[in-house]
């Protein structure tokens, strides 16, 4: 049937209450469709700022100060966003695999393509006592659509030290 025809068979139904609440939830349907399309496209698009990008943790050091172990991290932000703040949860264990100790590392702001040195004295703890360090969870992440979610997604682990860093 031609359009024509179609839209004058239309006009010529009455226009009910029942009508207009089925071309109600119709529209509003069309209006929800219509955001969870945006919704996705904005979601696609955070995707492609991190995309091929990775924020790198790397364990460079574990030198011994005194009664505490010095352990020193390059960090650097691969990916197209701007960090307002990343804070990790490190866990480090013994050389048995018993826990030694739990810790949270507040690396700062950090703008797209930074490497930046962080280091953190873990007292009373000897760091040949340490057997392996674990990347736990990217605890904060803030930034321009940023979550945690996302900065753990791009973060990459490696160590130049004999303890490894794993994720």
């Amino acid at each position: 049937m031609p359009i024509d025809q179609l839209a004058r068979g239309l006009t010529a139904l009455p226009v009910t209450r029942c009508t207009m609440r089925v071309l109600a939830a119709l529209a509003a349907t069309g209006l929800l469709l219509c955001g969870m399309a945006q919704m996705s496209a904005a979601a696609k698009d955070t995707d492609a700022a991190v995309a091929g990008g990775t924020l790198a943790i790397e364990l460079n050091a574990a030198n011994q100060q005194q009664s505490a172990c010095r352990l020193s991290f390059l960090v650097k932000n691969g990916m197209q966003l701007k960090l307002s703040s990343l804070v990790i949860e490190l866990v480090l264990f013994g050389h048995d695999g018993t826990l030694l100790r739990l810790m949270s590392a507040s690396v700062g702001a950090m703008p797209v393509s930074k490497t930046r040195l962080k280091q953190y004295d873990v007292q009373d703890l000897a760091c040949d006592r340490i057997g392996r360090i674990l990347l736990n969870e990217v605890t904060s992440c803030e930034g321009e659509k940023l979550t945690p979610e996302i900065c753990t997604s791009a973060a990459r682990t490696s160590s130049r030290s004999k303890i490894p860093l794993e994720f």
